[in-house]
């Protein structure tokens, strides 16, 4: 997990996946799912996912009294001019059910609507569970939990060993989706503002959980000052650092290949990654 996008916890995850053995994956960032390119993934199953629910106005029975228009708080009624006829604009539409109840005709009812993809994948290295959520639609907090559920029954059924969950950026309702049910949770910052303040938000996410949050430093070596106050918090709270990796050029020649960095060469990242994981094995 990650306080903000950009700290690197996807390719830290996709070093985890290159080196463990007897593992399942899952790729919890439903709105922008990128594991699958470092893992050479072949797509074995797709599952259309409706999650929310759009209204529809059956033109038989509405009777154009505009009650569903002026109750609207969304601006998804719209009114043709022409036609003198009422329609869901479906991009605007929350699902809120506020004109079906306000219809005097019961002209309105409601349909799922698709959300977006959910996905099984074989790799080398393992199965891979992911989704892909549709442009411009809610619940990805709820599309996150498909994920997480199908993992975990893969993970049953084929007794693997490890569930290596790659969670969404940010605290808001996928970050809560990936870190319930979960049993440790890593936390991949970087030495810069924006992460410190971000990191003190995932904290306090994951410990509302019950759980105590580990911390990796990322490209620990750009900025010594803030690198410093992120130890030192960890100190005061007693989070454990569990490894920190220097910046190194070639992790972004790894990724432009679709390779994990541990598997691209042995430089310092690698190095460090490879160190990281033998803690996190001896830590279970």
């Amino acid at each position: 997990m990650s306080g903000k996008g950009g700290t690197g916890k996807t390719t830290v995850t996709g070093a985890f996946v290159a080196l463990a053995d007897s593992l399942v994956a899952a790729d919890c960032d439903v709105d922008a799912a990128n594991l699958r390119l470092i893992m050479n993934e072949k797509i074995l199953y797709t599952e259309r996912a409706c999650l929310g629910s759009e209204a529809v106005i059956d033109q038989r029975k509405c009777t154009r009294c505009g009650k569903c228009f002026d109750g609207c708080r969304f601006g998804a009624i719209d009114f043709d001019e022409q036609t003198k006829r009422y329609s869901v604009n479906e991009l605007n539409c929350e699902g809120c059910g506020l004109c079906i109840e306000v219809c005097p005709a019961k002209a309105i009812s409601e349909k799922r609507a698709e959300t977006g993809s959910l996905m099984l994948s074989e790799s080398a290295r393992g199965q891979l569970v992911h989704a892909k959520l549709a442009p411009a639609a809610e619940n990805s907090g709820k599309l996150v939990s498909m994920v997480r559920s199908l993992a975990f029954a893969i993970v049953d059924q084929q007794q693997k060993e490890w569930l290596l969950v790659d969670g969404p950026p940010g605290t808001a309702c996928p970050a809560i989706a990936s870190v319930t049910g979960s049993d440790r949770v890593i936390l991949v910052t970087e030495p810069t503002i924006a992460a410190v303040h971000d990191l003190e938000r995932i904290i306090k996410l994951v410990r509302h959980f019950g759980l105590k949050p580990e911390i990796i430093i990322n490209k620990v070596d750009i900025n010594p000052t803030y690198a410093r106050k992120i130890r030192d918090l960890a100190d005061t709270a007693g989070y454990k650092i569990l490894g920190e990796i220097p910046f190194d050029d070639t992790v972004k020649e790894a990724i432009k290949a679709g390779v994990p960095i541990v598997d691209f060469n042995a430089g310092p990242a690698s190095h460090a990654l490879k160190n990281i994981w033998n803690k996190i094995k001896e830590t279970r």
